[in-house]
Order: structure tokens, then sequence, then C-alpha cells
């Protein structure tokens, strides 16, 4: 049976009147739900969250890390939601700490928990756990798989340099994409200059150290 409209203009002062909790023990049920709900919920943002913190948030994530391809963007995609997690999770464990003063029933209130509060840190530390081996597990993988593709990359760098060298030896051109290669002549030819000069360096030393332990042993 639908509801009449006087009931549905009662229904809606209600509401109205309704402006959440006003009480300190109120507040302190509404901060542990709240606490509860971001725990358990499986959405990346919350009601309340800042979508541009965000945003932000996981740009610096993806510039510090750097991910290429597929697999290593969505490990990195992980590691980025993680992280807010678990900087959500110490961000409850603050408003935790901070409703101590909301139940001041001796002088020494200030410095005691409650059981509803002991309980929800309980329940932080067990997800704070639960989030960094997440977090470390994901590190771990996403680091040997970015390691396994910049030696793969390396490799393939160094052949397409010594198919330029002996392209240029014989005034021949070279289309590295022709031969499979994903890299532009210009990083080419830029790796190869920056790997001459590391050589070139490298051997000053060897000669700089050679002639200290000549001049020494005389």
């Amino acid at each position: 049976m639908s509801a009449s409209p006087a009931r549905i203009q009662a229904n809606r002062a209600n509401a109205e009147l309704s402006t959440g909790p006003r009480t300190p023990a109120g507040k302190l049920r509404s901060s542990l739900n709240a606490l509860r709900h971001g725990l358990t919920s499986k959405m990346v943002l919350l009601p309340g969250d800042d979508l541009q913190a965000y945003n932000t948030f996981q740009r610096a994530f993806f510039a510090d890390l750097k991910p290429k391809g597929e697999l290593e963007q969505q490990l990195a995609y992980t590691l980025a939601i993680t992280q807010w997690r678990l900087n959500r999770c110490r961000a409850f464990e603050e408003s935790v700490l901070a409703t101590r003063t909301l139940h001041p029933a001796d002088p020494d209130a200030n410095a005691k928990l409650t059981r509803d509060q002991i309980d929800s840190i309980a329940r932080l530390s067990l997800y704070e756990s639960r989030l960094n081996r997440i977090f470390q597990t994901t590190l771990k993988q996403f680091r040997a798989l970015q390691a396994e593709r910049i030696e793969r990359d390396d490799r393939a760098m160094a052949d397409a340099a010594r198919v330029l060298q002996h392209s240029q030896s014989k005034q021949m051109p070279f289309d590295p994409a022709e031969l499979g290669f994903v890299f532009s002549p210009l990083e080419i030819e830029t790796w190869l200059r920056r790997h001459d000069r590391i050589q070139a360096a490298q051997q000053a030393a060897t000669i700089g150290l050679d002639r200290r332990f000549s001049a020494a042993g005389r």
C-alpha cells in the first residue's frame, strides 16, 4: 500500500529536521560507522574523498614508477590505490584517537580509549597489515617486471646501435621499424652517443689510475 500524501509530507519534514548526530556519543558512533564502511568498501573513492586530490596522487605515483605496457600500468594502479587506502586508514586512526575527548567522565578520560575505540584501532591495524602485504607483494612484482623490461630494452637498443653503426659505415639507409625495432633513429643515436661518452670516460679514468700507480712506483 502506497503512503498517503500526509505521510509523505511528514517524512519529508522529518528528513529536513534530521541533521545527523549532535551528542558526543552519537558523533562517535557515526565516526565508527564511517570507519567500518571505509575499511570494507571495494570502492577506491568514498563519499567525501577529493577526486582531484586522488587524481593528483595517482599521477605522482605513475610519474615516480614510470610504468610501460599494460601489465606495468595495472600493477602501478594497484600500488596507487593501495597506498591511497593506507593513507585513509591512518586518517581514520587519527579520527578515532581524536574522539577520546568526547567522553570526559573523569579527569583522566582524555588519556583513555573506549572499548569501541580500542576495537576500531585493532581493526585498523589488521586492515593496515593486509594493505601493506598487498603493497609489498605488488611492488616486488612491479620491480621484477620493470627490471626484465629494461634489460630486454637495453639488449634491443644495443643491437639497434650496432646495426646503425654498420649501416653508416656502409652508407646504407637504416629504418629501425623494418627490422622490428621499436626505437626511433633519434633514440638510437642518442643512446649510442651516451654509450660512447660513458666508455670514453671509463677509459680515461682507467688511464689516469694507471698513471698514478706508475708514478707511485717510481
